[in-house]
């Protein structure tokens, strides 16, 4: 009997995003909208899901998902993510079809149908057309089983009696052998499936500082205080309007990052602002600005004497201190195997099992790592039976937690020069490395839960260097511990200056007491001197 196991295939179906933009003319935003957390972000975005979703649902089979990403400014600008299966991908025009055709009945908001974009490019509404999706009939077809037997012939020899006189004597009945054709073994094929994942890049973000003229104050330093939050508000407008107005549907949106004191340049204590500009993650490389052009876009806004805003910036303050170019993560390839048993010959009566292990690994903070074991035992007795069990075992991997503090000193006597506040420049590379190379092995034998350093940006007076010093949160030196190391090596270190007296750690001034012990040491002698002195007379 011969037994053919039909194969098992599993597909995983790849998803294509699709960032779609309109405009809600006639509807006023508000500085809570560009907040992902806020009550009235989350109240929107769950209206545009729940009138939209079903819409595209109904119009696409290959439709997968609908994701608010976020809104901005001018009147509300909405960005959605739109998933559809690859097999099956709409196109541009397509998919702002469905917005155009609905936009008269919709009336819980607005959607200006001259306003709507696919991935960046606009669709006119006098180009689209009604979208209309046939499913294809699904053919399944299963393999016959065919099952032979071999036939079995039983010949009986002819049975003879012979009569004699008052004895009667049967002769013996002959039964030929039974001829009996074996069974040849099944041979049968298990096809085990794997699952590919595909990592999407985070969007492209630009990170840029600036001195605010507004005094400093402690509840700054609290995201959650109302001072932080109605400042807040003000910086997200002032940026908003400011890239929305160069780089338009290409920017998506500006956010708070932190306020810190900003280095002293003048009596007042100002406000320095860290702020995150977004632009459109479906953009290409070519179509996203410099940092050069960033940068430029807010000096040349907030020196404009035409412009009108409510907070003031020191302009020779504003830099670009990270960019998207120069902190892009490369993901480690993922390696898929598929294990296939086949060609397995058993007689009857005998079982062969075939083991099959396929292992994925991946090491990140706060991951899970799975092992899944695939057994396939295959029986191939009389009849050909396959069971496949599945075990999972999870290891989850325990992460230290890291603080962060951001050390700021400065360089006296030494020159600032523009490359410098291009962290892409070879300028900033090489002091960079300097400052890391000194300081590190320092840290590391003054704390051992000491565990990062990293050189954040540098900027003009004579020049001031920011640093991000990491150390594990159960053991954190307080911050006039992270200061006197740098106090005490200040004497030793060549390379680079290091002025005790403008030695900051998360924004708060460190003095140096070295210095105010030679200050009263050097008084207490003037007066003693003052005293012979006087007394000689």
């Amino acid at each position: 009997m011969t037994s053919t196991a039909v194969p098992t295939r599993s597909t995983v179906t790849q998803t294509t995003t699709k960032r779609v933009t309109f405009r809600s003319a006639g509807e006023t935003f508000s500085i809570d909208l560009g907040n992902a957390s806020s009550e009235a972000f989350t109240h929107r975005a769950e209206l545009l899901k729940s009138t939209l979703q079903p819409l595209y649902q109904n119009t696409f089979a290959s439709f997968n998902t609908l994701t608010v990403v976020s809104f901005s400014n001018g009147s509300i600008i909405n960005n959605m993510d739109l998933g559809f299966a690859s097999t099956s991908l709409p196109n541009n025009t397509q998919i702002a079809s469905v917005l155009i055709g609905v936009a008269s009945n919709i009336t819980t908001f607005n959607i200006d149908i001259n306003n709507i974009s696919v991935d960046g490019s606009q669709v006119s509404a006098t180009t689209a057309e009604p979208t209309t999706t046939t499913a294809a009939p699904t053919t399944t077809t299963t393999e016959p089983t065919t099952i032979k037997t071999a036939a079995t012939t039983i010949t009986a020899a002819p049975t003879s009696t012979t009569a004699v006189p008052a004895t009667s004597t049967a002769a013996p009945t002959t039964v030929a052998a039974l001829t009996t054709t074996k069974v040849p073994p099944s041979t049968p094929t298990v096809a085990l499936s794997t699952t590919t994942t595909t990592t999407v890049a985070p969007p492209p973000v630009f990170i840029l500082t600036a001195t605010l003229v507004q005094p400093f104050v402690q509840e700054l330093n609290n995201k959650e205080s109302q001072q932080f939050k109605e400042l807040e508000k003000q910086v997200v407008v002032v940026y908003d309007i400011i890239y929305r107005a160069r780089y338009g549907l290409l920017f998506i949106r500006s956010f708070v990052i932190a306020f810190r004191p900003a280095v002293a340049r003048t009596r007042s204590d100002n406000t320095e602002a860290e702020v995150g500009v977004e632009f459109n993650k479906t953009a290409s490389a070519a179509e996203i600005p410099t940092t050069e052009q960033v940068q430029e876009t807010l000096v040349q806004a907030v020196t404009n004497v035409s412009t009108n805003f409510n907070i003031t910036f020191e302009s020779d303050s504003i830099q670009v201190i990270r960019t998207p170019f120069t902190n892009s993560t490369t993901a480690a390839p993922i390696s898929n195997s598929t294990a296939t048993a086949n060609d397995t010959t058993a007689t009857a009566a005998t079982t062969t099992a075939i083991t099959a292990t396929t292992t994925n690994s991946t090491a990140t903070a706060n991951s899970t790592t799975a092992i899944t074991s695939i057994t396939a035992v295959i029986d191939t007795s009389t009849t050909s039976t396959t069971t496949i069990s599945t075990t999972t075992i999870a290891t989850t991997t325990t992460v230290e937690a890291i603080t962060t503090r951001r050390v700021t000193f400065r360089s006296a006597g030494e020159t600032f020069t523009i490359d410098l506040a291009n962290p892409s420049s070879q300028a900033f590379t090489n002091r960079a490395e300097l400052l890391k190379s000194t300081l590190k092995p320092l840290y590391q034998n003054t704390f051992a839960s000491f565990r990062s350093l990293t050189v954040v940006s540098f900027s003009n007076g004579s020049i001031i260097n920011n640093m991000d010093l990491g150390f594990a949160s159960t053991s954190l030196p307080s911050n006039t511990e992270i200061a006197n190391v740098l106090i005490k090596a200040a004497s030793n270190i060549t390379a680079f200056n290091i002025d005790i007296n403008n030695i900051s750690v998360d924004g708060s001034q460190v003095s140096s007491g070295v210095s105010h012990k030679i200050s009263l040491i050097a008084a207490s002698c003037m007066v003693l001197l003052s005293w012979l002195l006087s007394s000689q007379q």
